[in-house]
C-alpha cells in the first residue's frame, strides 16, 4: 500500500512550523531500551490548516525524498530542538503522537 501523506522537505518544514504549524512525533515502531538508550523508529509532522483544511506533512530527506525516520530517542529530541521546540513529548509506543512546544525564535537555520 503507498503511503499519499504529503511530504515537506526541511526549509519547507521548519517554515511550517515559523508560520504557526504544529510540530508532532510520531512513533512508527515498537520501542526497545539498551541499556541507558532508547531506540525505535520516529517521523516528524507538521499539522498545520491549509484552504481551510487540516493537514500533516511529513518531513523527507533532501536528497531522494523519502521520509526522514529518527531511530534513537537523544536524535529525536536533537532534531526537535533544531525545528525550535521548547518541550518534547516522546511518544514511546508504536501508533503514538506527541505534540511538541515550539518557540519559532529558537529554529536553527540551514540543514539539520
Amino acid at each position: 500500500m503507498r503511503d499519499l501523506t504529503p511530504v515537506l522537505l526541511e526549509n519547507g518544514f521548519r517554515d511550517a512550523i515559523r508560520d504557526g504549524g504544529t510540530l508532532e512525533i510520531h512513533c512508527v515502531a515498537e520501542v526497545e531500551h539498551n541499556g541507558n538508550d532508547v531506540n525505535g523508529q520516529w517521523k516528524f509532522f507538521v499539522r498545520e490548516e491549509f484552504d481551510g483544511q487540516d493537514v500533516r506533512s511529513v518531513l523527507a530527506l533532501q536528497r531522494n525524498v523519502q521520509h526522514r525516520v529518527i531511530k534513537t530517542a537523544r536524535g529525536v529530541v536533537s532534531l526537535a530542538a533544531w525545528f525550535g521546540a521548547t518541550s518534547v513529548s516522546l511518544p514511546l509506543v508504536r501508533g503514538g503522537i506527541g505534540v511538541c512546544e515550539v518557540d519559532q525564535t529558537r529554529i536553527k537555520p540551514g540543514k539539520a
